[in-house]
């Protein structure tokens, strides 16, 4: 018997044109897409809006690993931390800790020259 020919736990993927797994394997759909293809699939028919809420979750999760992944790919689309833009301005750390007031941590301005 093949493992199309019979369903563990439930009729609830019987009936759709294809298999959710013959589905996936024709199209070579990536873990996480197909988690949420799979809950899609059978949420009227198994778990009702729990599943509904599954398929969110995995997309939530995969929202979150695109944007890293971009940040990663294109490091431009991060935020920059104060110091790091302080650095790109003023190059090294040195530059930066020669136009910073040390008393109030505010930029002295690029014409200051220490007196001491």
């Amino acid at each position: 018997m093949a493992a199309n020919d019979k369903q563990e736990g439930g009729a609830h993927y019987k009936g759709a044109p294809v298999e959710h797994w013959d589905f996936v394997i024709m199209h070579d759909i990536p873990y996480m897409e197909a988690q949420i293809i799979k809950y899609m699939m059978r949420w009227r028919k198994k778990n009702g809006i729990e599943d509904l809420r599954k398929a969110r979750h995995f997309v939530d999760k995969l929202i979150e690993v695109e944007l890293a992944a971009e940040v990663e790919a294109d490091p431009r689309r991060k935020q920059p931390s104060l110091d790091e833009t302080r650095k790109a301005l003023h190059g090294s750390d040195e530059d930066v800790n020669t136009y910073m007031n040390p008393d109030s941590g505010e930029p002295r301005g690029k014409g200051y020259v220490d007196q001491g």
